[in-house]
Parts: structure tokens; sequence; C-alpha cells
């Protein structure tokens, strides 16, 4: 019989640890806030790399000395540029 009650006794207290790590704050609920935002970090870092990669793409051919129509491109758009012999058109 003593067995059986150090087994219940046991049995009992696994449930509670178990209840406890299911139900608290530091529980499940935890883990899941903890992996979503994992992920959307993730995600971000997945942006940030991107675009990254494709201001370095920029730089390299604003930095070519041979790629003028790039770098005159980018002026325009960037800063809003003209050449002396343009008219500016504003439009609503």
């Amino acid at each position: 019989m003593r067995p059986l009650l150090l087994l219940g006794i046991c049995a009992f207290a696994a449930l509670g640890v178990l209840g406890y790590g299911l139900l608290s704050s530091d529980g499940v609920g935890k883990t899941r806030r903890l992996n979503a935002e994992r992920q959307e970090l993730e995600q971000r870092v997945e942006t940030l790399e991107t675009e990254n990669a494709h201001i370095a793409h920029d730089i390299e051919q604003l930095r070519d000395e041979d790629n003028t129509a790039y770098l005159e491109k980018t002026v325009r758009e960037e800063l809003g540029y003209i050449r002396p012999d343009e008219v500016v058109v504003l439009t609503e």
C-alpha cells in the first residue's frame, strides 16, 4: 500500500507542475508570444538584408565613373535636378 501512496503523491505533484507550466504566465502563452516575436524579427532581418543589398548595388553603380547615366538618373529622381535647357512643368 505504501508504494501505491507514494506513486499517487508523485503523480499528483507531476500534474501540479504540468498544470502550473501550462497555465502560468511563464508557460505556453509566453512561449507562443516569443515564437511570434522571433518570426517577426526574422522577417524584419530578411527585409533589411534585401534593402541592404539594393543599397550596396546603388553604391556600386554610383561609384562607377563610367556609369554617368545611372548617376544622372539618381540625381534627377532623388534631388529633383534638371538640365539648364529643360523647363519644369508643375501639375497637381
